[in-house]
């Protein structure tokens, strides 16, 4: 041992104590450090030599306290420090020793003697910790200090490495962590063999490092060790059932309760286990024993609300979700069960409300955006319902039912694009998918892509070729694309594989109704509402019916009451908007398209017919916007387009018009309706005759030639002196300017024995002209819902032998009928100022004032007859007197119009504003315009040549009564151009007012001048437009001429051809005759003419 070296010590003191220290003589030298100490109380080396012999004294404990002093007063004295650990070991504290070791070590000290102390006091620790130092992990524990537990604990094993707490508190610390406890736990059972905790400890370790197997002989030995451990029979259930053994565990479990009632565990873990073995009532008697311990526990709750709810025992689980949601607010899990049990109870708003709850508390629950899209879908909620499809797919972008799901809704909205592409997608991940396949096909059938769809279809069919639902949709594509006779066939076998599919008879019954076989149409209908009442499908399809039967309040009815059952049905919904505007419910129409817009903003059709309505009460500016939003959807919309071709005409946006027309065209080439709209259009604006007859000729070559080389011979009886069954074909058999013309001539034709007269109508109105017209004919046709093959071969079934056109290419005009040669003869009359361009129409009825010789017959391709009269014209029984010339009265002229405004363009305006200018003091009535778009463009139009606006005096459109009437204030009429007309003037003539005219060059054009020749009123004819102006501030200063001319006009009428229906009677029936002459005698179709002398008995005064 090293001498300390003090000055304040004598050091031969010293030296001598230390010598009796080392001799042996151990009570001199504690005298010696005594004496020392009692001068120099704080010399280190003096208490650590003093500490070591009190220990040889076996006084350990002041040797403990005078080393420590000696630490103190020398801290780097590293041999103090082992003197230390040694007293220390010697007065049981070998851990404190330990430390001091490690202390030493780690300030570098090193001596030979420290592995022997390590030894000794390690040898010297107790197995278990003391209290304190347990305390100190408990401590952390309660902490939550996991991490600083598991290294308190591995310290304490240090010390301990035999200590059963030890090593259990490490498992727990580690398994807090999520690290593998199992090696210290089977350390543990190996220090306690007997302890059936800690065997518990190591199984649960086992099980849920998913070695249940591995688990099953620890809580077995924990059993037999402590056969009434409650918890070791519950894990070894929980270990059982993880296996799958649910009977066993459930036994392990009733064995953990039969020891512990209380265990809150078991009873949980029991319910799980009955759960999931499908003994639903037992589980919740368990789950409702655990609840009465932990009353307030979310978990329990829960489990227990989705037993029941998988029970459908929907009311007793609601309030325990809320429970949860009571004590769990922000839990999105929890609104989520609450939402998917109102979707079990039916509260689909309560649902969805709910579940959007769920997803903005917790953006990870991304399964519920599909759930919530389908229930947003079956709501109706598509802008919602799009969205969450989007939001589903964002996280799922491989489940093919989602894409379906979008397919279906976008589709449902009318965006067949998008919906197509959805499905495909769909398909691409589920190519077998049937239901995905039947939204193709719904997709396809709305781009009208028949073929694509009946493909479709026919892929459900090969994989289950009895798939009922198949044929009948298969019969739907087939029915839309026009073979309704294959649709027909395709819904009995649909129906024979299905005898109570309502929907099926439902739709069977509109193929019926287009073949014609109305009443099997009706029972078809009739089927469908007995095996569902309330068939949303069948009583739309029977409110069609209605509608096409003309019976519009029974239309709207069956409409009503599809729509109260599917209120996004939109197919009701427009025959819903149909019906009303039948009705003259244009304002219930307009409502019904906006709530039928408000599911589908993209419904083209309703936009339409939304512009239509808007348009019908004069709401020009909407209707426009209307028209314009559905041409956004649907680019070349055909019906728009042709709806928009007035309204541009009033505006002046004439090429702007035209071109509507040729976009229809172009979308539906197949379509002639749309080729005549053009060719209406260009007859009113187009003054050059070549360019009209190139255009006309156009429309044979698209829909006459392809069918040139089918028309086959007629075997009609060619008999030049027998009956002749004469065909006309018109959809204005009704309140239409043409029965003022047609009326009278039918009248006497009926009375001639020679003829038998057959009506083709095309169209299912019925008014009081129908009325009156049908009892002329001995056979009435109605056409409307037959195609143009079906209306030839009933033609030709009749035996007709001339049929004649009565509309050329005006509305609901029938060409396409023609183009088939269904009789032997065919004519133009009437109905159109211009030729067909058909080939197969041999003949057109005129008269020399409307063509006269050498000016039109190159613009036909029909051959000119020429009559004395083309037509007579008959005025209506109930027409007012003439009333005196109102300028007699008022000292100024008033012109007049009652044109329609899409007749009067810029080029009129100016002509008539030059009038006003010419005269003026004058004044111009406008009749039939009233308020609106049109109003404003022809009022801005005067206001631009400079018209006051007091000159001009708009009148809204008004019945037949008050239209007359308004010519007692009109002196002179005015007529547009190039399109004049007849029947305005006529009428006009009628009631005692003359129409000033600007003849053309077309025969549209000349139309008027034509009627103003018969009726001797040359003088209103003119060739120019300077003439024009001259012409009407002629007759400002002529006063008296106008007056007597009134008063006289009607007579003049009656006295002329055109008041003489039976001079058109007769030539037309002498015309007729010639025809079926010429045919019988095998002489082709030629021009020829019909005096007036040729028609008037021998004994009549030719001057007729």
């Amino acid at each position: 041992m090293d001498a300390y070296d003090s000055t304040s010590t004598p050091d031969a003191l010293l030296a001598q104590a230390i010598a009796h220290h080392q001799a042996g003589r151990l009570e001199e030298a504690l005298k010696d450090y005594d004496a020392i100490l009692a001068s120099a109380p704080d010399h280190a080396l003096v208490l650590h030599n003093r500490g070591l012999l009190l220990g040889r004294l076996g006084r350990h404990a002041q040797a403990v306290n005078e080393l420590r002093r000696a630490v103190q007063l020398a801290p780097d004295e590293g041999e103090f420090w082992l003197s230390l650990a040694r007293g220390l070991v010697q007065t049981g504290e070998p851990g404190e020793a330990l430390d001091i070791v490690d202390h030493v070590q780690s300030r570098g000290y090193q001596s030979p003697t420290i592995e022997q102390l390590v030894a000794q006091a390690s040898a010297a620790l107790p197995v278990e910790p003391n209290d304190a130092a347990r305390q100190i992990i408990i401590d952390l524990y309660n902490a939550g200090r996991h991490a600083d537990m598991e290294q308190a604990t591995q310290a304490l094993l240090a010390r301990h490495p035999q200590s059963t707490f030890g090593w259990s508190v490490l498992g727990t610390a580690l398994q807090l962590q999520g690290k593998n406890p199992t090696d210290a736990l089977q350390r543990l059972i190996v220090l306690a063999p007997h302890d059936a905790e800690a065997h518990t400890h190591l199984g649960d370790a086992l099980q849920n490092a998913g070695d249940p197997q591995a688990s099953l002989p620890l809580y077995l030995r924990a059993i037999e060790l402590a056969p009434q451990y409650a918890t070791a029979h519950c894990n070894l259930g929980s270990a059982l059932d993880a296996l799958g053994r649910h009977t066993e565990a459930q036994q392990s479990y009733r064995r953990a309760l039969g020891a512990d009632p209380g265990n809150l565990a078991a009873h949980f873990n029991l319910g799980n286990s009955l759960r999931d073995a499908g003994q639903h009532g037992e589980a919740v008697a368990s789950y409702r024993a655990a609840l009465a311990l932990a009353p307030q526990d979310p978990q329990l709750l829960t489990y227990l609300a989705d037993t029941l709810r998988a029970m459908q025992r929907y009311d007793e689980a609601l309030p325990l979700y809320r429970q949860v949601i009571d004590l769990l607010p922000d839990d999105g899990e929890a609104w989520a069960n609450l939402g998917t049990t109102l979707q079990g109870m039916r509260e689909l708003d309560g649902a969805i409300d709910a579940q959007l709850r769920a997803v903005a508390l917790d953006p990870g629950l991304n399964a519920l955006h599909g759930n919530l899209a389908l229930l947003l879908h079956a709501q109706h909620r598509n802008d919602e319902a799009e969205q969450q499809y989007r939001l589903a797919l964002a996280v799922q972008e491989d489940d093919a039912s989602l894409h379906r799901g979008l397919g279906d809704l976008l589709c449902q909205r009318a965006a067949y694009a998008d919906s197509l592409a959805a499905c495909e997608r769909a398909l691409a991940l589920d190519p077998d998918d049937i239901l995905t396949y039947f939204v193709m096909a719904s997709a396809q059938q709305g781009l009208q892509d028949y073929e694509g769809a009946l493909r479709s279809y026919d892929r459900v069919r090969a994989v289950d070729p009895e798939h009922a639902e198949a044929w009948l949709s298969k019969a739907i594509a087939l029915q839309e694309s026009g073979d309704c006779e294959a649709a027909l066939a395709h819904y009995e076998q649909g129906l024979r594989l299905q005898p109570d599919a309502a929907h099926g008879y439902a739709n069977m019954g509109v193929a019926l109704h287009r073949l014609g076989r109305h009443d099997e149409s009706m029972a078809a209908y009739q089927r469908a509402l007995e095996l569902e009442p309330d068939l949303a499908l069948a009583h739309a399809n029977v409110g069609a019916l209605y509608y096409n039967l003309r019976d519009f309040a029974a239309a709207e009815s069956h409409a009503r009451q599809a729509l109260v059952q599917r209120p996004q049905f939109q197919a009701a919904r427009r025959s819903l908007v149909m019906a009303l505007k039948q009705l003259e419910r244009h304002a219930e129409a307009i409502e019904q398209c906006l709530e039928g817009l408000a599911f589908a903003p993209d419904d083209v059709t309703l936009h339409s017919e939304l512009g239509r309505s808007y348009r019908t009460l004069g709401r020009d500016d909407d209707a426009m916007l209307s028209f314009e939003r559905a041409l956004e959807i649907e680019p070349g919309h055909p019906q728009t387009l042709t709806s928009m071709v007035p309204m541009l005409v009033e505006e002046g946006r004439i090429e702007d018009a035209e071109k509507a027309c040729r976009q229809a065209i172009e979308k539906l080439p197949d379509e002639a309706s749309l080729y005549s709209n053009l060719l209406f259009l260009l007859s009113h604006i187009c003054t050059d005759p070549e360019r009209l007859f190139e255009e006309h000729c156009s429309f044979a070559d698209r829909y006459e030639a392809p069918r040139r080389g089918a028309w086959s011979g007629h075997d009609n009886l060619a008999d030049p002196d027998r009956k002749i069954r004469v065909g006309f074909v018109s959809g204005d058999f009704n309140n239409h300017a043409l029965t003022n013309f047609f009326e009278p001539v039918a009248i006497l034709l009926s009375r001639e024995p020679s003829l038998e007269l057959h009506a083709f109508y095309n169209k299912r109105l019925e008014d009081a002209a129908h009325s009156r017209l049908r009892p002329l004919f001995a056979h009435w046709h109605n056409i409307t819902e037959l195609n143009d093959a079906a209306a030839a071969s009933l033609v030709r079934s009749q035996g007709i032998d001339i049929l004649v056109d009565l509309a050329g290419h005006s509305a609901a005009n029938r060409l396409g009928l023609f183009t088939h040669k269904p009789a032997p003869i065919q004519a133009s009359w009437l109905g159109y100022a211009g030729t067909t361009g058909l080939l197969g129409v041999d003949y057109f009825l005129t008269d020399s004032m409307h063509t006269p010789e050498g000016r039109y017959e190159r613009y036909f391709t029909e051959h000119l007859v020429r009559m004395p009269l083309v037509a007579p014209f008959l005025p209506v029984s109930y027409a007012p007197p003439i009333h005196p010339l109102p300028a007699l009265a008022n000292g100024y002229l008033t012109f007049g119009t009652f044109s329609r405004a899409n007749k009067l363009s810029r080029e009129v305006i100016n002509l008539w504003a030059r009038v006003l200018r010419a005269v003026p003091d004058a004044r111009l009535l406008l009749g039939g315009l009233g308020q609106g778009r049109a109003t404003d463009t022809v009022l801005a139009w005067f206001a631009a040549e400079g018209i006051a606006r007091e000159r001009l005096d708009p009148r809204p459109r008004g019945t037949m009564k008050e239209y007359l009437l308004l010519h007692r204030e009109v002196d002179v009429c005015l007529n547009p151009f190039p399109y004049t007309g007849a029947t305005t003037l006529l009428h006009a003539a009628w009631m005692g007012v003359p129409t000033l005219t600007l003849s053309g060059p077309t025969m549209a054009s000349h139309g008027s001048a034509t009627y103003l020749n018969h009726l001797g009123l040359d003088a209103f004819v003119t060739e120019e437009a300077s003439q024009y102006v001259d012409r009407a501030e002629f007759l400002s200063r002529n006063i008296p001429q106008l007056a007597a001319l009134r008063i006289t006009l009607r007579d003049r009428y009656n006295a002329s051809v055109v008041g003489q229906p039976a001079v058109a009677g007769a030539g037309l029936e002498r015309a007729f005759r010639i025809m079926w002459q010429r045919w019988c005698a095998n002489i082709a179709p030629g021009p020829f003419r019909i005096a007036l002398e040729d028609i008037l008995p021998q004994d009549e005064d030719a001057s007729v």
